[in-house]
């Protein structure tokens, strides 16, 4: 506060300006009663039995606001209403007042009338004459010409003081301002802006009715577009949309990936609506696929990508494609960062043997690479809604490998009408019938093993709300892929009849492939069955991680051998819809210990599911066929997880 004496005008006597005034303002004083401390008497007509204050500059210190009055600015005690004043004074916008005589005495917000204050003139600008407008409770003259005044920025009370013919209002600032289409209209400010849609009475009915694009100065710290916010107050430009900051946009380019630019409704401003960065309608399937582009990355070096899912969204899938002419390079996750700024995945943790919250492993990753984020029960991983961020990258095969890639990525959003959790879904299958196996197209739908075993999978699926929708057969005329001799590698055997998959088929279906039988295998045991992946790519088909495969043959006879197809069958699918083992062959790394040369198995040997245990011979993802196929069960959790996957369907 800055203080001074008072001149001759005010006839005040003033003790000596100190940094603390004591004594209680608005007090009655004279020359023989002083006021205490070192506040100063006013003894004029207007200020009956005089009043304790001091002459200020915009602020006061103690129980007093600083008041235009006398010609001056003065320290006026507040208070809440009458009672709170010494009789003669009036409680006027906040302070203890004398009469007033004119109307300036009453400032902005009223008029005098036989000596008191009272409310505007105007409310609204229908209660002022032609040419005039509603501003502050006072009727005042509109200008013609609003552009020649205050630059962007400047504190103003009225639009038509404003170069932009925007005056914020003081909740939102109270500087000049102007229209907007999108944020880097909002650019000319000297301070951080959003373009938001700012609630405005437009009948002056005192209730907003409409919500036109305005700059806006952004609170501090505030949060950009698709960022968790509780209020508006949170959010760079000021709109906090269900639970998610967002702006006024022109186009989806304004918006982040995931977002379109779309007509929302403006909450407090009636049925008033904007165009606002926002979501497109669920799509096919409950999935929306959004495609973040191509990017030619060097071995070693990573890209980030941001990912905006809206508040419905109950999963999200990412993969990234080697669309190069030659993919050589294996690819991998780098990191995964949640709406809450949590990093649920991180590669060199894996690196590590350090279990992060979302598992995923850099193994065997050349063309293509998936991960479903949530693929673990919500104990450990609580899939929010809001911006996500990932990062990719190809891993080089040595030191010094500068060999590039050219990336395509992609990330399918899963929706639910209410956001809730997923109770049911649909897989569809596509059956690829090898040469050799005994099976055709046109014969594989009357056959009594192959169907008893398709019986069984359903059966298997259904304990956890999963079901078998449209099966497609086709003719794979491969005769030497009938026994797959090796797996391992883009090279293998199993690439290349995965890599055979038809691709009219397409849709997104996962593609399964009947052999007579797969001879590659470790430790004295034969593989019966083997998934692209954990999980498998998304409507991606003739890729050599694009589907599951199955001996047909060797299964055993009748019934008994049926079962044993559908429960394999049930276990790479599993698999390939995110589920890792519930128990692994090899034995737990302890401490410290490092798998080497496959003698154990890290992340202690099973699932990162809380619902399951570690040597369950009854769940259907125990690493090998138990009896003759008695391990079916499959628990919530790992339901919970295949739900999710973006291959299953509503």
């Amino acid at each position: 506060m800055t203080c001074r004496r008072f001149g001759a005008l005010l006839a005040l006597t003033l003790a000596a300006c100190g940094s603390d005034p004591v004594g209680v303002y608005g007090a009655p004083c004279s020359a023989s009663s002083p006021c205490e401390g070192d506040l100063g008497c006013v003894e004029t007509p207007q200020f009956p039995g005089g009043y304790c204050t001091l002459v200020c500059d915009g602020s006061c210190e103690g129980e007093a606001d600083c008041v235009p009055a006398g010609g001056t600015s003065l320290c006026l005690a507040r208070c809440a209403d009458d009672a709170a004043c010494r009789d003669g004074y009036q409680c006027w916008m906040g302070s203890c007042r004398p009469s007033c005589t004119v109307d300036a005495d009453c400032g902005a917000g009223g008029s005098c009338s036989s000596g008191r204050c009272v409310p505007a003139a105007c409310t609204t600008p229908a209660d002022c004459g032609p040419s005039q407008t509603c501003r502050a409770g006072q009727c005042v003259e509109t200008l013609e010409d609003a552009g020649l005044a205050a630059p962007h920025g400047s504190p103003c009370t009225r639009d038509d003081e404003c170069v932009g013919g925007v005056c914020l209002p003081a909740a939102l600032g109270g500087v000049c301002s102007l229209p907007c289409a999108e944020a880097t209209d909002c650019f000319e400010f000297e301070v951080e802006a959003g373009c938001s849609a700012v609630p405005t009475d437009t009948d002056g009915d005192g209730a907003p009715d409409a919500a036109p694009a305005i700059c806006v100065l952004s609170p501090p710290a505030s949060l950009g577009t698709a960022q968790l916010c509780t209020s508006d107050d949170g959010c760079a430009a000021r709109i906090c949309q269900q639970g998610q900051c967002t702006e006024v946009c022109n186009d989806d380019g304004d918006c982040v990936a995931g977002q379109i630019c779309t007509s929302m409704p403006r909450a407090g401003a009636g049925a008033a609506t904007y165009m606002g960065c926002g979501y497109p309608p669920v799509g096919a399937g409950g999935v929306n696929t959004v495609d973040l582009g191509e990017v030619t990355l060097e071995a070693g070096f990573g890209q980030a990508f941001d990912l905006a899912t809206p508040p419905d969204a109950v999963s999200v899938t990412f993969e990234a494609r080697d669309v190069g002419a030659s993919p050589v390079l294996d690819l991998t996750f780098i990191s995964v960062t949640d709406p809450n700024g949590l990093q649920i995945f991180d590669l060199s943790q894996i690196g590590m043997l350090v279990d992060t919250p979302i598992r995923w492993l850099p193994a065997d990753t050349s063309e293509s690479i998936t991960m479903l984020v949530p693929n673990t029960t919500p104990d450990r991983v609580t899939f929010v809604p809001g911006l996500h961020r990932f990062s990719v990258s190809p891993l080089q095969a040595s030191a010094g490998d500068s060999r590039t890639a050219q990336l395509r990525v992609f990330a399918r959003v899963k929706r639910t009408p209410t956001g809730a959790p997923l109770t049911a879904g649909r897989i569809d299958l596509n059956i690829h019938l090898v040469s050799g196996v005994g099976l055709t197209a046109a014969s594989a739908p009357s056959d009594g093993f192959l169907q008893g075993g398709l019986t069984r999978l359903r059966q298997i699926l259904a304990q956890v709300g999963v079901s078998v929708g449209t099966v497609r057969y086709v003719d794979l005329a491969q005769p030497s892929l009938a026994v797959i001799d090796s797996t391992d590698g883009p090279t293998s055997e199993l690439a290349t009849l995965f890599r055979s998959g038809s691709s009219t088929l397409g849709g997104r279906a996962v593609d399964v492939f009947l052999v007579r039988s797969i001879s590659a295998g470790g430790g004295g045991f034969r593989a019966l069955g083997i998934a692209g992946g954990i999980p498998g790519p998304v409507e991606l088909h003739g890729s050599r991680h694009s589907g599951v495969v199955s001996s047909f043959t060797g299964l055993g006879s009748g019934s008994t051998g049926s079962a044993v197809l559908g429960q394999i069958l049930a276990h790479e699918l599993g698999h390939y819809l995110g589920l890792f083992h519930v128990t692994e062959q090899l034995r737990p790394c302890g401490p410290g210990e490092l798998p080497a040369d496959d003698n154990c198995a890290p992340f202690g040997a099973g699932d990162q599911l809380a619902d399951t245990t570690r040597g369950d011979t009854t769940n259907l993802m125990h690493w090998s066929i138990v009896g003759s196929g008695t391990n079916t069960n499959l628990s919530a959790g790992q339901g919970f997880v295949m739900r999710a996957a973006a291959l299953v369907g509503p």
